[in-house]
């Protein structure tokens, strides 16, 4: 009996160590994401403040303004449609989300709401911007890039009809 309470209690201390290291994994792991973004947000934004010096090209400052609101849109579409999003928010507390969420997911509707009204009173003038600097050679790279602006001007389109108001 004493070889099964060992047994018993060395594979119950192997499963809560599992579980505490899981958790504490998601959460790190969760924080380095978000602060992995972060050093390339304020290399956009040294551009933009470099463009706002001179004041010569304020529709450069704009163009990148507007690309972080269809970036808005295209990143609400891919968590509330992430088949780990019942994972990601409490049912009982969506307010909350999850424990290591710097905002709570149950604002991704409401600025998903936001960014789609903007969008439909203004028209992104994003792929025309991009177009301008960076035309798709024919090359690999290239053809990534054309299908991903296609594939974020159709998600951006379906967000729009489905989150602004009529």
């Amino acid at each position: 009996m004493t070889r099964l309470k060992v047994a018993f209690l060395l594979t119950a201390a192997a499963v809560a160590l599992f579980i505490v290291g899981l958790w504490v994994g998601i959460r790190e792991g969760s924080k380095l994401a978000l602060i992995e973004e972060q050093p390339g947000q304020g290399v956009i934004m040294l551009r933009i403040l470099d463009i706002s010096k001179d004041g010569t090209r304020p529709d450069h400052i704009r163009n990148v303004l507007e690309l972080y609101v269809d970036q808005g849109l295209v990143g609400a579409y891919n968590y509330l449609n992430s088949p780990l999003r019942p994972f990601l928010e409490s049912p009982v507390r969506p307010d909350l989300g999850p424990i290591w969420a710097g905002t709570p997911s149950a604002h991704i509707e409401e600025f998903a709401t936001k960014l789609a009204n903007y969008r439909k009173a203004h028209p992104s003038p994003v792929p025309a911007y991009m177009a301008e600097w960076m035309p798709a050679p024919p090359n690999e790279f290239g053809e990534k890039m054309e299908k991903r602006r296609r594939e974020d001007t159709r998600i951006i389109d379906l967000m729009v009809k489905r989150y602004a108001s009529q």
